[in-house]
């Protein structure tokens, strides 16, 4: 099924109230199951319906079918994202003089658009956490140290690369596990084949992942957080 199809289905059911006002769709993964998609062919669909305004996405929540009545979730996704950059930045995921991903690499990450993104980073800001330079992107400081620019912002690749390093820390991919494909990555991340391919071979050489002979995934190898 393709992910207009798919797209045009879940429309529907939010219009005549199968997914009401308030609710949150089923798991990712029944829906893929359901429509006999992958997860990130079924997050391809729902992209359209978050964008505009028909479902919101929360961290740790699901798909939201939005309620007038109710606060804006879009205040929650902010939120919840926050959190999770703080905790990163507490456990030095994201380093002082480091450079954050790039607000599109974030949005794809967490499912929401850049507008949420930047949001989400504002208090960090705010609070010294996290400075800004024009058109070259959002590095961490530290608030009691003054802390210079760190040269050059990372290229697309890189931001991609930690991405997925993040997850295999995290354990969403776990050891032995593929990886979702390069074409699902490129529509995740809006990149070409070439960047998404770069980012993978810094994963490599890390011994993070590898390719199996025979065949065109990539595998987890180990977590970023296992010992080497």
């Amino acid at each position: 099924m393709t992910p207009e199809l798919i797209t045009k289905i879940i429309k529907g059911r939010v219009a005549d109230g199968t997914y009401g006002r308030g609710t949150v769709l089923p798991a990712e993964k029944c829906l893929a199951a359901e429509f006999g998609v992958s997860h990130w062919g079924l997050r391809q669909a729902l992209q359209p319906l978050k964008d505009t305004g028909i479902l919101h996405a929360i961290c740790g929540m699901g798909n939201l079918v939005p309620d007038p009545q109710a606060p804006q979730p879009t205040a929650r996704e902010a939120w919840e994202i926050t959190k999770i950059i703080r905790e990163r930045l507490a456990e030095g995921t994201y380093a002082v003089g480091t450079w954050l991903p790039g607000t599109r690499v974030l949005a794809a990450e967490f499912g929401v658009s850049p507008a949420t993104v930047q949001a989400s980073l504002r208090p960090l800001k705010q609070e010294g956490l996290l400075a800004a330079l024009e058109s070259q992107g959002t590095y961490v400081i530290d608030p009691h140290h003054s802390c210079a620019p760190p040269p050059g912002a990372p290229s697309h690749h890189v931001a991609i690369g930690m991405v997925i390093r993040e997850r295999l820390r995290s354990g969403i991919y776990p050891p032995d596990s593929p990886l979702p494909t390069y074409a699902e990555l490129e529509c995740e991340f809006g990149a070409g084949h070439s960047t998404i391919s770069s980012a993978l071979q810094l994963l490599r050489e890390e011994g993070l992942v590898s390719r199996r002979q025979r065949s065109k995934r990539v595998y987890a190898t180990v977590s970023a957080s296992d010992p080497e």
